[in-house]
């Protein structure tokens, strides 16, 4: 590793450990809020720029090199939506776990989001409360893209724990069996 990629390194895991400490001050009402925010914008697809995109890669994918298109949408989120701005650096240093699995991201990325599902309030009330955002075209988008609906969310928020924390978990069995079969079609 070049000193460029160690210091980004540095300061994305002190970035991450900022955002735990920041979580650990939030009211059950606000960590439930940015539970919300995270879920809505893990429907994202990564690829589709302009709404006509045939290829589908949700941010809850957690594909390695995704961290380029994140951080697009954080410079688009900075000025004009301050939640989905800190929903999108979530997902950033959650990708980096994958991206860079031998770096320490892993350890850090679960605290962050162990830190976010600690004490959070009821989120059905939060589902009601912030419905005429979800009525939004670009939003519907989101949710239809996502795998966990509103109502799962509102029973366990924990289900939009990243595939890759989770044992077992049958997205990554999907992911990892497309990624062998797209190497076998590559390397013939």
């Amino acid at each position: 590793m070049g000193l460029a990629d160690f210091l980004m390194h540095k300061s994305a895991k002190s970035s991450i450990k900022k955002t735990i400490a920041w979580y650990e001050q939030f009211t059950p009402d606000y960590r439930a809020g940015a539970i919300f925010y995270i879920w809505l914008l893990r429907g994202m697809n990564l690829v589709d720029f302009k709404g006509n995109s045939f290829v589908n890669i949700p941010i809850y994918f957690y594909k390695k090199g995704s961290e380029a298109r994140l951080t697009v949408l954080i410079d688009g989120f900075r000025n004009s939506n301050i939640n989905l701005f800190h929903a999108a650096n979530h997902h950033l240093y959650t990708n980096l776990a994958v991206s860079y699995p031998d770096e320490g991201f892993r350890p850090l990325v679960r605290n962050m989001w162990e830190s976010l599902f600690n004490d959070y309030a009821d989120m059905q009330e939060v589902l009601c409360e912030l419905q005429p955002l979800l009525e939004a075209p670009q939003v519907q988008e989101w949710i239809a893209n996502n795998d966990v609906s509103a109502s799962e969310l509102a029973e366990n928020p924990r289900l939009i724990m990243p595939h890759f924390l989770v044992s077992g978990h049958k997205l990554s069995v999907t992911l990892m069996e497309d990624e062998k079969f797209a190497n076998s079609i590559f390397n013939r």
